[in-house]
């Protein structure tokens, strides 16, 4: 270890400026060097780094990883994707030997040449930490012919809430595509009850909305069910009505009583079976424990009894007696109908209508009771989300606000912070694009019934009709249809998008499915990056990742683990600026590198250099860990790409 204070019993420095000898030893002076005079030598390089002159253990980051443990076999190969096919093409995996590797809770710098492992051990902790990276996608470990899990065989010591930036995800934050929940996740960390209550309320609107589409498709089917009943209703009416006299009345009525007890007897016994089959079930899932006593398992067990007791097994004999009787009334008096039709001229056929008819007028009038309750019932949730729909924009304002607000301190951060570095800003935005992509996905799922053979087409050419008014602006059926019609001739998607809003119903559902889009922030947010007043977009390709890189270990608090950060930076930018960034930044976050860069590692000050090297004779990876005061492997450091240079800078800083 490198923090001498670990270590008891505890170094301490006299301060040699004492004026009283009550001075001597008031304060400890925390030191984090090697005890050798080479290390005292990198004191008085890093006096602000590595001395702390304060009573109390100097704090390491909240959050660290303390080192990591590999249990490869030495029978594990890897093998790139390409190579998969290809025979006897695998080769020994370097790390593929039981290994503990430590890190400093401060910097740690991971080096050596090609091939060495440097970039699979953080791409390893990755995949544990974060789940599938790039560079497991493209090379498979096997053991045995069998492809292997590499999360099988890491164990973290420490946090696995971490930041991983591979070399291929620079490139893909400095066009943006990753940038937003990068930037986001570190507001979001800053501000973190505002950003979770935002976030819930959005999520709830959202679930609002469907509910609402969902609210107002059941209140069509019911209206259109009701109407349906109504027409039957009505034409069993005429076809009874035709035959009406005082006997047929009488008959009727007393089929029409007998019917309609005899269906209350029925739906209550099936009531009852129910609640009885869910007692029972209720009294089996929580039997109490025979060998358990205390007041939890009493009052269980009085429960279960009172339940039990509830639900003994009772005769309804004098119920199923009067649905006999009901049946009874039923059939004689259908009979006696029936013989009063024929007595009146009237067919056989027409008479089993007319039967049918008696019966079914009660059956269809419970029915429209029924539906209409469950109408009335869907009524007042569409009411409902209509008086609270202002909220929903509410929210959606003060959602983006809160995002741009909270980018404001953080821009103000990124001014004139280094003559090397340009201004740095982010903004707000939201993603139209992104949103027209998902409305059209939402559109298709939501009616895909509609997409039959004969409307074979492709999402594109659907979107191209669907948005012949821009989705934002979409208001009046009338205008909409209007302006579909208009639209550039007929063709299978034209006629696909007029086939679905021929029914208004699924004009209104589109509108709130417009609505759900629009207003999902979580979804659709989007942060812009400007370098020197430019869009990322339109910077080049190293001034983005100056940006990226600048922002991305400026602001946060997870370790960052990036690998070959030098890759697409300007040296001069390493060495006069982003190795002082460094050495501010992890005092509050832990950093880890796998470079080249002796910027980095020299005059970074990393607390901890892991060395990695081929063994020629076992083809395995050695680790030597050092660091920089440690005059026994200086040589592998002066290795580095500028490692003479870094040092010559180090020492004439010390000389000036």
């Amino acid at each position: 270890g490198r923090d001498a204070h670990d270590l008891l019993p505890k170094p301490l420095i006299i301060a040699s400026d004492a004026h009283k000898i009550g001075d001597i030893g008031s304060q400890y002076s925390w030191v984090k060097a090697e005890t050798t005079f080479e290390g005292f030598k990198q004191l008085v390089h890093e006096p602000e780094g590595r001395i702390s002159l304060i009573e109390n253990k100097p704090t390491k980051p909240l959050r660290t990883i303390d080192s990591i443990q590999l249990s490869f076999s030495n029978d594990t190969n890897i093998i790139h994707v390409e190579d998969k096919r290809t025979a006897n093409n695998e080769s020994k995996f370097c790390l593929g030997i039981t290994r503990k590797i430590t890190f400093s809770p401060f910097f740690t710098c991971i080096i050596g040449g090609r091939g060495s492992g440097k970039s699979t051990i953080l791409n390893l902790i990755a995949e544990k930490a974060i789940g599938a990276t790039d560079f497991f996608k493209s090379n498979f470990l096997r053991e045995n012919d069998t492809d292997i899990d590499p999360k099988g065989f890491i164990e973290i010591d420490g946090t696995e809430d971490i930041e991983f930036i591979s070399q291929n995800q620079v490139e893909k934050f400095a066009n943006n595509e990753e940038l937003t929940e990068a930037i986001y996740d570190r507001l979001r960390s800053l501000y973190y009850q505002d950003f979770v209550d935002l976030e819930e309320k959005n999520k709830v609107h959202i679930k609002a909305i469907d509910n609402q589409i969902q609210n107002i498709n059941d209140k069509h089917d019911l209206v259109l069910r009701i109407a349906e009943l109504q027409h039957d209703l009505a034409e069993n009416r005429k076809i009874v009505n035709h035959y009406n006299s005082d006997e047929y009345k009488a008959l009727k009525k007393a089929i029409s009583d007998a019917t309609n007890s005899k269906n209350e007897i029925e739906r209550s016994k099936e009531k009852y079976e129910l609640l009885v089959d869910r007692l029972k079930d209720v009294v089996s899932e929580f039997a109490p424990e025979a060998d358990r006593d205390n007041g939890y398992e009493n009052e269980i067990k009085r429960i279960i009894k009172v339940l039990t007791e509830l639900t003994p097994d009772i005769s309804f004999e004098e119920d199923e007696n009067k649905v006999l009787a009901y049946q009874k009334i039923i059939t004689d008096k259908s009979q006696e109908l029936e013989m009063y039709m024929r007595s009146q001229g009237v067919s056989e056929e027409d008479s089993n209508e007319y039967e049918r008819s008696i019966q079914n007028i009660p059956v269809i009038e419970l029915e429209i009771k029924e539906k209409e309750k469950a109408l009335k019932d869907v009524a007042k949730k569409i009411e409902k989300f209509e008086a609270d729909e202002a909220n929903i924009e509410t929210t959606k304002t003060s959602y983006e606000k809160k995002i741009e607000s909270s980018l404001a301190p953080m821009n103000s951060q990124l001014v004139n912070i280094d003559k090397n570095v340009a201004d740095i800003r982010f903004e707000y935005r939201y993603d139209e694009q992104l949103a027209k992509n998902n409305l059209l996905d939402e559109f298709e799922m939501h009616f895909k019934e509609f997409k039959p053979s004969e409307h074979s087409t492709r999402s594109d050419a659907v979107g191209e009709y669907l948005f012949c008014v821009e989705p934002w602006d979409v208001d009046d059926y009338d205008t909409y249809m209007s302006e579909l019609e208009r639209f550039r001739g007929q063709t299978n998607a034209k006629e696909l998008v007029k086939s679905v809003f021929n029914k208004r119903v699924n004009f209104d559902s589109y509108k709130l499915l417009i609505k759900k889009v629009k207003n999902d922030v979580i979804t659709h947010k989007k942060i812009v990056g400007y370098y020197d007043s430019k869009e990322f977009r339109k910077c080049s390709f190293g001034q983005k990742c100056t940006a990226v890189i600048v922002a991305l270990l400026m602001f946060g608090n997870k370790p960052i683990i990036i690998d070959e950060p030098e890759a697409h930076l300007d040296s001069k930018l390493i060495a006069e600026y982003l190795i002082k960034l460094i050495k501010e930044r992890k005092r509050n976050r832990q950093i880890i590198f796998a470079t080249h860069n002796a910027n980095f590692v020299v005059n970074g000050d990393a607390e901890l250099i892991h060395c990695l090297e081929i063994d020629e004779a076992t083809n395995f990876t050695k680790i030597i860990s050092t660091t920089i005061e440690n005059l026994k492997n200086r040589e592998r450091l002066l290795a580095l790409e500028g490692g003479k240079e870094a040092f010559e800078l180090r020492d004439r800083k010390l000389l000036r």
